[in-house]
């Protein structure tokens, strides 16, 4: 679980980087998230969404310990 929080944290904080060094950025750091970017949802929404999905799938499987594993 730690490893999964690590790296929720690190993900957080590169794209906190990103959105302070892009300088032309004006807006709320909630518009970097699909859908809530004030503007028509467009292919990159769609796709950034399926990208946390994915994401969060990962971070499930990470946690999910099989019991009937053959070493």
């Amino acid at each position: 679980m730690r490893i999964a929080l690590l790296l929720v944290l690190l993900i957080l904080t590169c794209c906190l980087i990103n959105w302070v060094r892009s300088g032309f950025f004006s807006g709320h750091i909630l518009t970097v998230i699909p859908f809530l970017g004030g503007k028509e949802p467009g292919v990159y929404d769609g796709a950034g969404l399926v990208c946390i999905l994915i994401f969060l799938w990962g971070l499930a499987r990470m946690n999910h310990h099989h019991d009937n594993e053959d070493d």
